[in-house]
């Protein structure tokens, strides 16, 4: 989908504006700054990890099993402790930006699962 987005346009997580660094623009309209996205990403990880196993963040983790195999131990240990420690997982940046570009979190899968707990 294509859209305009005003020099005005600001991030839907930080507030701050989206021209003056890389963003993600999703066909719902909502816009990221990358860097605030990928730390949404990574914060829901930490306390949900399974959510991004399934629908359409499995798209990449189907594909990349060193991740699959990271967010299934995540999992384990959200399941264990209440939440999942960043420390030993096996997953880069530039990995964590690939599956938060998947799908809007503010109105896809992850708010949905987030709803129904």
């Amino acid at each position: 989908k294509k859209g305009f987005i005003p020099e005005t346009r600001r991030c839907d997580l930080s507030g701050e504006s989206v021209l003056s660094r890389p963003f993600l623009y999703f066909p719902c309209g909502h816009v990221f700054l990358s860097e605030a996205l990928t730390d949404h990403i990574i914060q829901h990880a930490r306390c949900r990890p399974q959510t991004l196993l399934n629908g359409p963040y499995a798209e990449v983790t189907r594909r990349e099993a060193k991740v699959r195999h990271s967010l299934e131990e995540m999992t384990k240990e959200a399941e264990q402790k209440g939440s999942a420690s960043l420390a030993l997982v096996n997953i880069t940046r530039k990995e964590w930006t690939k599956i938060a570009s998947n799908e809007c979190p503010l109105c896809g899968s992850m708010m949905i699962a987030t709803c129904h707990e």
